[in-house]
C-alpha cells in the first residue's frame, strides 16, 4: 500500500466499513467510519468526501443512530450543497422518520442534482411508502424517461 496521502483513502475506509458491517463486525466498522470523518482535509479534501460521508450516514441509519446519520448528511450539504448524495441521504432519513412529503422533497432535490441510479431508488426499502405516490412516479418518469 502506498502510504502517501491520497484522495481515495476516505472512500476506501467507507467501503471497508460497509464490508465489516455486513459481516456483523460493528466495532471494526465504527473504527473505519471514524477514519472517514477524521481524515484531514489537506489537499484532497473534496475527492470522494460526499460519497464517503453518505456511506457512513447510511450505515448509521441502519444502526438506528439517526442524529448521527443526519449530521453526516448535513456535512455533505455543507461541503457540497449540490451533491446528489446530500439530497438522497436526507430523503432516506426523512423516509426512515416516516415523513413522506419531506422524503419526496429531498429525493426530488437528489434527482434534480443528477442522482444516477434509478434501480437504487426503485428498490430502496425505505422508499416503499413513497413509491406508491403519484409524485414519486412523476419524478421517476421525468428523471429516468427511458426506463
Amino acid at each position: 500500500m502506498d502510504p502517501t496521502d491520497n484522495y481515495s483513502w476516505r472512500l476506501s475506509w467507507a467501503l471497508l466499513g460497509e464490508i465489516h458491517a455486513r459481516r456483523g463486525e460493528f466495532r471494526t466498522a465504527d473504527s473505519l467510519f471514524h477514519k472517514v470523518v477524521s481524515f484531514g482535509d489537506g489537499l484532497f479534501k473534496g475527492f470522494f468526501r460526499d460519497e464517503s460521508f453518505f456511506r457512513y450516514g447510511k450505515y448509521l441509519l441502519a444502526q438506528k443512530r439517526y442524529a448521527e446519520a443526519e449530521a453526516q448528511f448535513r456535512e455533505i450539504g455543507r461541503i457540497l450543497p449540490k451533491s446528489y448524495f446530500y439530497g438522497y441521504g436526507m430523503a432516506l432519513l426523512a423516509a426512515r422518520r416516516d415523513q413522506p412529503a419531506e422524503a419526496l422533497d429531498w429525493l426530488e432535490r437528489a434527482l434534480d442534482n443528477f442522482w444516477p441510479d434509478a434501480e437504487a431508488v426503485r428498490t430502496e426499502p425505505l422508499f416503499k411508502k413513497i413509491r406508491k405516490t403519484k409524485r414519486f412516479k412523476a419524478m421517476m418518469a421525468k428523471h429516468f424517461p427511458a426506463e
